[in-house]
């Protein structure tokens, strides 16, 4: 019979001093559309014990939601500082990456990622590619595709990566072969299906582009 606001209130009254309280507190907020709320919870959390990495990931991330970069990459350089070979960091360094538009941003986390999780990358691979691709370094991106592909990580989400690929170097034809693919081993992502849409209508194929985006609704 309690509302959820009760529930995320009664766990930052039982841990006055917790950060990850104030935090999870601070995402209900900002999906209740209240950032005021959600922007005070974060400064509560800033404010208490902090030495857990994956706490201030957490609460890094939840800056990159609210759209407040520049605290996040903060928090995310403290964890490097510490930390630098912890995976959960590189995935939440590339989110931020991807928010801030920021080609040189894209280039030097994906090539720093892959620097220091050198002795087991794969993980962070698909995303760095990713940002090569978005960040203009084309040849780097098909690199790793190869390297991928030689050691079969993550085919569902190399087959979209080589989608994204050849519509950066403006193969149309070949990103929908690709996109397909990934599909057809169990991409359920918005994402792909949007970009495949996009792909075909420009291809004049308008009647395949709607059925994927019927789907996707």
């Amino acid at each position: 019979p309690d509302s959820p606001a009760s529930w995320f209130n009664g766990a930052v009254d039982n841990n006055p001093s917790s950060a990850l309280a104030y935090i999870v507190r601070a995402g209900f907020h900002r999906r209740s559309k209240n950032i005021a709320k959600a922007l005070t919870d974060l400064e509560q959390a800033e404010k208490q014990d902090l030495s857990d990495p994956e706490v201030q990931l957490r609460l890094a991330n939840e800056f990159i939601n609210a759209d407040i970069l520049d605290k996040a990459e903060e928090h995310l350089t403290a964890v490097q500082t510490a930390t630098p070979t912890n995976q959960d960091l590189w995935q939440i360094w590339a989110l931020l990456a991807l928010n801030s538009k920021s080609q040189e941003k894209m280039l030097k986390i994906a090539e720093t990622g892959l620097k220091e999780l050198s002795s087991q990358p794969w993980d962070f691979m698909p995303i760095a590619t990713e940002l090569f691709i978005r960040g203009g370094q084309l040849d780097r991106a098909a690199d790793c595709i190869s390297e991928m592909n030689l050691k079969d990580v993550s085919p569902v989400a190399v087959a979209f990566l080589e989608g994204l690929l050849a519509a950066e170097r403006g193969n149309l034809f070949e990103a929908v072969k690709y996109w397909q693919q990934s599909i057809g081993l169990g991409n359920t992502s918005s994402q792909v299906r949007l970009v495949l849409a996009s792909a075909l209508s420009r291809l004049g194929n308008t009647r395949l582009a709607l059925g994927h985006l019927r789907t996707l609704v």
